[in-house]
């Protein structure tokens, strides 16, 4: 049986709750043989979303609320070799991991900010120096728009990039 890794632990926001919950619904529909993991953070937005599923083939693995932090991720990401040996990720919260090309990973990206440059803050230079750090050209990633794809190609240089236009309805 193929296994795929779902990380979603920094996922808290309500759109970004909302539209993941789908997917993980959607994943458990999926008639394919493939046994999914899900790393979810405790007392997020998420687990509220998604605590009433019965889940038939995903097993949601939820981690300490304290790993939602942003430099908490970081560091998850940096040092994470064990899952890239896993072969199919699917990230679905704004940082891959550093996986250097090895992995199938995709990844949902949900901050507009990693894409503009108008927040001129400390906080967010230091996501786009970490984000450019940790993106490799062969990491698919999955964006809202049109607009911050093509400022994804001219910030990053990255050109494996789908547009996703959703309702959350």
């Amino acid at each position: 049986m193929r296994k795929l890794i779902i990380w979603s632990v920094g996922t808290n926001g309500d759109g970004s709750s909302q539209l993941v919950s789908k997917l993980i619904n959607a994943f458990d529909r999926n008639q394919e043989n493939i046994k999914i993991f899900i790393f979810i953070s405790k007392y997020s937005l998420l687990e509220r979303k998604i605590v009433d599923y019965k889940f038939k083939k995903i097993e949601i693995i939820k981690l300490p609320s304290f790993f939602r932090n942003n430099l908490i991720q970081l560091i998850i990401k940096f040092f994470a070799i064990g899952f890239i040996f896993r072969k199919n990720i699917l990230v679905l919260d704004d940082f891959p991991f550093l996986d250097f090309g090895l992995s199938n990973q995709t990844l949902l990206l949900h901050q507009p900010n990693l894409c503009y440059l108008k927040n001129k803050s400390l906080f967010w230079k230091s996501k786009r120096i970490a984000f450019a750090l940790m993106l490799n050209n062969r990491t698919k990633v999955i964006i809202q728009t049109k607009h911050m794809a093509k400022r994804l190609m001219i910030k990053y240089k990255h050109n494996n990039t789908y547009v996703l236009t959703h309702s959350i309805n």
